[in-house]
């Protein structure tokens, strides 16, 4: 089932290999608009190179609902001063969207798609008065953090499809990471796009240690969708558990009942 879902993320990528060319560099734009107020949006160019840096060098549905719900809840400068860490950032657009907003930004990949984030934070840095600043740099989920990191705590997270990587091995080491990363003053903001039923064992674990709420709740419009395989997007705002919290408190979202067997594409 793992191998499955992981050859299907693969098999896409390849098709757009086939279609584009091995490391081809396309450029893509993606304007996000506010729910509540029309005339607040925000329009980025990210380069996608699926080439060079496979599932990670293309922008995916999460990516882009995660994005909208970050610019509806903030507004367009109400992430000034907040620090900001995403992790899996692929092409690093969640991020980029969170430095237009004035946060402090730092993208975190494998190294071979750093190149790309970079390029992206490049293209996109001159586009916002208020936009904060972004840094690029590996990190290897389950690894020990860098001094920087230990040093500057982040006021969120945000990560989308980090779960939808079609390895549940990743799994432990992706808690450990945000385990490493949180103060109870963290908050996470999670995308996640049902794919496969054994991805449930990760929001069980995610509960031994954080309390979970879903906040959004969005589909795609059709002309927008980046994956042969459509289904509303959930966004988790995920907070460390302290001493304070019970289980209960942090078991208000039912990962099992929401995402019953037949909503898989499995």
């Amino acid at each position: 089932m793992v191998r499955k879902r992981k050859r299907r993320l693969e098999e896409e990528a390849e098709e757009e290999v086939e279609d584009k060319g091995p490391s081809t560099r396309t450029a893509r734009t993606i304007r996000l608009t506010s729910h509540e107020n029309h005339r607040s949006h925000s329009q980025l160019t990210i380069f996608e190179n699926v080439g060079s840096c496979g599932p990670a060098g293309r922008v995916w549905d999460a990516a882009i609902i995660l994005s909208e719900y970050i610019l509806n809840h903030f507004g367009e400068h109400g992430m000034k001063g907040m620090r900001v860490i995403e992790l899996g950032s692929g092409t690093g657009l969640v991020g980029i969207l969170c430095a237009k907003l004035g946060a402090s930004v730092v993208l975190t990949d494998k190294c071979f798609a750093l190149p790309l984030m970079q390029a992206n934070a490049m293209e996109n840095a001159a586009d916002s008065m208020a936009r904060g600043d972004i840094t690029v740099q590996e990190l290897l989920w389950g690894q020990k953090l860098s001094k920087s990191l230990l040093r500057d705590r982040m006021n969120l997270i945000v990560a989308s499809d980090v779960v939808g990587c079609g390895d549940e091995a990743l799994f432990p080491p992706l808690l450990k990471t945000l385990r490493q990363l949180c103060s109870p003053e963290t908050t996470i903001l999670m995308a996640y796009k049902p794919r496969a039923r054994f991805e449930r064992m990760f929001f069980d674990s995610v509960l031994e240690s954080f309390c979970v709420s879903r906040v959004w709740n969005r589909l795609l419009p059709s002309d927008c969708y980046t994956e042969t395989f459509s289904a509303p997007v959930d966004v988790f705002e995920i907070r460390l558990r302290t001493e304070k919290s019970s289980r209960e408190e942090g078991a208000n979202f039912d990962f099992r009942t929401s995402y019953p067997d037949a909503i898989f594409e499995e």
